[in-house]
C-alpha cells in the first residue's frame, strides 16, 4: 500500500515537472517573441526609411544634371543676334543660305562653349529644319514641343555612333513671348552614367538604376550593376526592377514616391521632375537587414540562454525536497532579475544604434541644396534640412511640430493671394505636385524670395500616405539675372528701331537742307520768298539733330574718343549750367578724384551732363539743389555680378543728383526708352535721357538709378579709369579753304532720285562730271560701258534695294581698282566699315548732306588722292 502510494506520488511528481517545464518554455518562448517582434519591426522600417532617403538623394542629382542641361539649351536659344536672323528668315526677308552663313558660326561657338552638348539642330516656326551643327540628331527625337510650351523639354536617350546621349528641345521665344523656333540640343551623358555609377554608401549588392519610359514598359539607361557578375539576371531581380520603375514612371497610377518588394530585394523609387525619368535604388534585403538580424540575433540567444538556466533551474526546485524549493524559488527570481537587466541594457544599445543611423540621415540632408522639409499628414513639421534652415530664418528646433503654413508662407506673386499648401490633395491622390517660380516666400522679417516647390507624398510599406515631403529651391538670383536679359534685350530692339528710323529721315533731311541752303545761296530771294526758305533749313536742322538723338541712343552716333580729365570738362561747365537752369537751383561740384582720366568724347560727355541738369531742373519747378560729384571707385566681382555688362576693375564715377521729386520703380523702368516723358505734351521730346543711354553705352560705361518720390534722385555714371594717361593739349582749328572748281568725273549711285539730283546741282556748279546711277547694277553697267572714259570716284549709298554699296564696292574694286571710293548713308562709318568689305581705303560721308560743307568733303577727299 505505502509503496504503491509512493509509486503514485513519484509518477505524479514526474507528470507535474514535465507539464511545468513544457508550459514555462512555451510561456517563455511567447513572451520574447511579442518583446522582440516590434523591435524588429522598427528596426527594419528603418532601414527602408534610409533607402527611400538615398533615392531622394540620387533623384536630386539627375535632376541637377538635368536643370543644368536645360539652362544650357535655353542660353543658346536666347542668343539675341541669331533669333533676330531667324525672325527674318521666317518673315521671308532674308533667304536660307543667308541664315546659315549668318548663325552657323555662332551656333558652333554656343555648342563649343558647353562642357556636353555636341549637336544642335535648329527649327523655323513652320517646324522646318534650316540648321544643323555637330553630330546629327535622329529625325524620332525631334519632336517640337507645343505652342504654348515655352520651357525646354527632355528626350531619349539614344545611342549615335556607339555613345549615349539626350535631346533637350528648347522653344525660340521672341520678345513678345511668341514661338519663333525650335532648337534641339543633344548632350552626352558619360557624366550621367559616372553618377549613376557611383555605388558609395550602398554596399555590395545595392545599386542605383536610372530609367525611362519606354513602349510596353521602361528601358534601362546602362548596364545593371549585377549583370557583370552573372550571365544573365535572375527573374525575381528583374521583376522588382520593372514594378518600381511602372510605379515611378505612371504606368501604375500616377507618379509617386515609394518601396517595391520581393522575397530577396528592397527597391526604393522615385521620379525625375519634368521628364519621362525614374531614378530606382535597389538593395538585397539579407545585406540591408544584415545589422538589424544580428542585433536581434544576439538578444534571442540571449533570452534562450535565459530559458535554458531557468528550466534547468525549476527541474532542479522539483525535483529537491520539499525544504529546498524556497532557495530554488530564490535563485530563480534572482537569475530572472539578471535576465531583465541584460534585455534592458540590449535595448539600450537598440536605441543607440537607431541615434547613429539618425545622424547618418542628417548628414545626407544638410548635403542637399534644395530645402527640404517633411510633415505628418496634418501639416505638422517632422523634420528640415539645413537647406531650409537657412532659407526660413530659424532654428531646427524652432520648427518642429508647428504647421508648415506658419512656418513657410507662400503667395502667389501675380495677384498676391495666399497659397494653400496641397496637403490634403497629396495625401489623398498620392501625386507630386510641382509648382514654378511665381510663388513668393515672405519671410517673418518681410523680406521676399522666389521659389520652386514640390511635394510628395512618404508612403508606408501599405502605400498608405503618413505624411508629406516638401523641396523649395530658391530662384531669386536666377530670376533677376533673366529680367536683366529682358531689358538689355529691350533696349537694344528698340536701339535698332531708333537707328533706322534716323537713317530713313536723313535721307529725306539730305534733299530739305541741301536745296533750302542752295536756294538762300544761289537766288537772289526777296524778302517774302526768303523767310520762309529760312524757316525750312531751320527746322531742317532742328531734325537733324533729333535724328542725331536716335542715333546717340541707338549707339550709332560717330564719336572721337580721346582722354579727358572729367573734372577739368565739369568746370569749365560749371557758368553754362548755371545759366541754362537758373539761379534758383544751388549747384555744388563736389571733385574726389586723383586723376579721374577718362577715354570719351568730350562733346558727348557735355551733352551727358547738360541732359541730366536740364532733368533735375524739371524736377525741381519751384527751385533745388543740384549736385555734381566726381570721384575714383573700383567695382569688385560682387558688383560686377549682379549688374549685367559690367566688368571689375577701376573706374570715375560721375553722380548727378537733385532733391526734386523723385521717380517710382514703374517710371524707373521706362526712363530710357525713346520718347517716353511725364511732361505734358509740347514741353520734351522723350529722348533726352534715352541718347544719355546711348552715349553711355559707346563709352562702354555704366549707368545706374537711384530714385524714390519725393526724396530725389541720383544718376551714377561709372567710366572705365585710364592709369598714367594726361589729358592732351587743345589743338587749334584751321578755318576751312575756300571751295574750288573741280574737273574730275564721279559716278553717284543712290537710289533716291531726289538724293542724286542734289549732289548734281551742288557739284556740277563746281566743275564736276556727274554720271547718274539708279542701283548698283546701273551703276556696274556704266563702268563697264565706259572703260575708255576715266571714272575718277565712286559715290554710293550704302543701304540700297537689290545690290548695296557693299557688294558694289567689292566688284568695283576688283574691275576698276583706281577708282577711289567713297560711302555715304544715314548711318555713321563706325558702324558701316566694318561691314563694307573693301578695306581702309573707302571713305565715308554722313547724311543728312549740307551742300558746302558735303563739297568741301568731295574736294578734301580727291584733294587727298591727288598729293597721294
Amino acid at each position: 500500500m505505502d509503496n504503491g502510494h509512493e509509486n503514485f506520488k513519484e509518477q505524479f511528481e514526474k507528470s507535474l515537472v514535465r507539464k511545468t517545464v513544457v508550459g514555462l518554455i512555451v510561456l517563455s518562448v511567447t513572451v520574447a517573441f511579442i518583446s522582440i517582434l516590434p523591435l524588429y519591426q522598427q528596426l527594419k522600417s528603418q532601414q527602408k526609411n534610409n533607402l527611400v532617403f538615398a533615392v531622394l538623394t540620387k533623384c536630386s542629382t539627375v535632376d541637377e544634371f538635368l536643370s543644368k542641361a536645360k539652362e544650357t539649351a535655353m542660353q543658346i536659344t536666347s542668343r539675341s543676334r541669331i533669333r533676330a536672323m531667324l525672325e527674318k528668315y521666317n518673315l521671308g526677308e532674308i533667304d536660307l543660305k543667308t541664315l546659315v552663313e549668318d548663325i552657323e558660326p555662332k551656333m558652333i561657338d554656343a555648342m563649343k562653349s558647353s562642357e556636353f552638348a555636341e549637336g544642335i539642330t535648329r527649327y523655323d516656326r513652320q517646324d522646318h529644319q534650316v540648321l544643323q551643327v555637330g553630330l546629327p540628331i535622329p529625325v524620332k527625337y525631334q519632336i517640337v514641343p507645343d505652342a504654348a510650351m515655352k520651357m525646354p523639354v527632355v528626350h531619349g536617350p539614344l545611342t549615335v555612333a556607339g555613345r549615349r546621349f539626350m535631346v533637350v528641345a528648347a522653344p525660340i521665344i521672341n520678345r513678345r513671348g511668341e514661338r519663333v523656333g525650335t532648337d534641339f540640343v543633344m548632350f552626352t551623358i558619360d557624366r550621367l552614367q559616372e553618377l549613376v555609377a557611383d555605388y558609395k554608401g550602398l554596399g555590395a549588392s545595392g545599386e542605383m538604376i536610372l530609367g525611362y519610359a519606354a513602349k510596353g514598359g521602361a528601358e534601362l539607361f546602362f548596364p545593371l550593376r549585377e549583370a557583370s557578375g552573372r550571365i544573365q539576371p535572375d527573374p525575381e531581380y528583374v521583376g522588382i526592377v520593372k514594378r518600381a520603375f511602372s510605379h515611378a514612371l505612371n504606368q501604375g497610377g500616377g507618379k509617386t514616391i515609394g518601396i517595391e518588394e520581393s522575397s530577396r530585394d528592397l527597391a526604393a523609387y522615385q521620379p525625375v521632375d519634368n521628364a519621362d525619368w525614374a531614378v530606382v535604388v535597389r538593395m538585397d534585403k539579407l545585406e540591408l537587414f544584415r545589422s538589424v538580424n544580428r542585433q536581434v540575433g544576439i538578444i534571442v540567444v540571449l533570452i534562450c540562454l535565459l530559458i535554458f538556466i531557468g528550466v534547468r533551474g525549476i527541474i532542479s526546485l522539483l525535483l529537491r525536497p520539499l525544504a529546498d524549493k524556497a532557495i530554488v524559488h530564490s535563485n530563480k527570481l534572482q537569475q530572472e532579475i539578471q535576465a531583465k537587466t541584460m534585455a534592458l541594457h540590449n535595448l539600450d544599445l537598440s536605441e543607440k544604434k537607431l541615434f547613429a543611423e539618425r545622424e547618418q540621415l542628417d548628414v545626407t540632408l544638410r548635403s542637399i541644396s534644395d530645402g527640404v522639409i517633411t510633415t505628418d499628414t496634418a501639416g505638422q513639421i517632422a523634420l528640415v534640412n539645413a537647406a531650409a534652415e537657412k532659407m526660413l530664418g530659424v532654428g531646427h528646433d524652432e520648427v518642429i511640430g508647428k504647421n508648415i503654413a506658419e512656418i513657410f508662407p507662400l503667395v502667389d506673386g501675380n495677384n498676391r493671394q495666399p497659397i494653400q499648401m496641397p496637403i490634403a490633395e497629396i495625401v489623398a491622390g498620392r501625386q507630386i505636385v510641382s509648382r514654378e517660380d511665381d510663388y513668393v516666400y515672405v519671410a517673418a522679417d518681410g523680406g521676399e524670395r522666389n521659389v520652386q516647390v514640390s511635394c510628395a507624398p512618404i508612403l508606408d510599406r501599405q502605400n498608405t500616405a503618413v505624411g508629406v515631403v516638401f523641396s523649395a529651391r530658391d530662384v531669386t538670383e536666377r530670376l533677376r539675372l533673366e529680367g536683366q536679359l529682358r531689358q538689355e534685350n529691350k533696349m537694344k530692339a528698340i536701339g535698332r528701331l531708333a537707328g533706322g528710323v534716323a537713317h530713313d529721315f536723313n535721307n529725306m533731311l539730305t534733299v530739305i537742307l541741301g536745296y533750302s541752303q542752295l536756294l538762300l545761296e544761289r537766288l537772289q530771294l526777296t524778302e517774302n520768298l526768303r523767310e520762309p526758305v529760312e524757316a525750312i533749313y531751320a527746322s531742317a536742322v532742328r531734325a537733324s539733330v533729333l535724328t542725331r538723338q536716335l542715333l546717340a541712343f541707338s549707339r550709332k552716333q560717330k564719336i572721337e574718343m580721346k582722354p579727358v580729365r572729367l573734372s577739368g570738362l565739369i568746370s569749365n561747365m560749371a557758368n553754362m549750367l548755371q545759366r541754362m537752369i537758373g539761379e534758383d537751383v544751388e549747384i555744388h561740384l563736389i571733385d574726389q578724384t586723383q586723376e579721374g582720366v577718362i577715354m570719351a568724347d568730350a562733346g558727348q560727355v557735355e551733352q551727358i551732363v547738360m541732359n541730366l541738369a536740364v532733368n533735375a531742373k524739371d524736377a525741381m519747378p519751384y527751385g533745388g539743389r543740384l549736385s555734381i560729384e566726381i570721384s575714383d571707385c573700383f567695382l569688385d566681382d560682387q558688383y560686377a555680378a549682379s549688374h549685367e555688362g559690367v566688368a571689375p576693375g577701376p573706374y570715375v564715377c560721375l553722380a548727378v543728383s537733385d532733391s526734386g521729386a523723385g521717380m517710382s520703380k514703374d517710371i524707373q523702368d521706362k526712363i530710357f526708352d525713346p520718347f517716353f516723358t511725364t511732361k505734358d505734351v509740347g514741353s520734351g521730346t522723350g529722348l533726352g535721357l534715352a541718347m544719355v543711354y546711348g552715349i553711355v553705352q559707346q563709352h562702354k560705361a555704366h549707368i545706374h538709378v537711384d530714385s524714390e518720390p519725393a526724396l530725389g534722385t541720383t544718376f551714377r555714371i561709372y567710366f572705365p579709369r585710364l592709369s598714367g594717361i594726361t589729358e592732351p593739349a587743345q589743338v587749334a582749328i584751321p578755318e576751312a579753304a575756300p571751295l574750288r572748281q573741280g574737273t574730275e568725273t564721279l559716278l553717284v549711285v543712290d537710289d533716291e532720285s531726289y538724293v542724286r539730283k542734289l549732289i548734281v546741282d551742288t557739284l556740277q556748279p563746281l566743275g564736276y562730271s556727274i554720271i547718274e546711277a539708279g542701283s548698283g547694277g546701273e551703276a556696274l553697267a556704266i563702268i563697264d560701258g565706259n572703260r575708255d572714259k576715266h571714272i575718277d570716284l565712286l559715290l554710293t549709298d550704302v543701304i540700297m534695294p537689290g545690290m548695296g554699296g557693299r557688294e558694289l564696292a567689292q566688284k568695283v574694286a576688283a574691275v576698276a581698282p583706281q577708282i577711289k571710293i567713297v560711302f555715304m548713308s544715314g548711318y555713321t562709318d563706325d558702324i558701316i566699315s566694318p561691314h563694307v568689305g573693301v578695306g581702309s581705303g573707302a571713305d565715308f560721308i554722313n547724311k543728312p548732306l549740307v551742300p558746302n560743307e558735303f563739297a568741301r568733303r568731295i574736294q578734301d577727299i580727291l584733294g587727298a588722292d591727288e598729293q597721294g
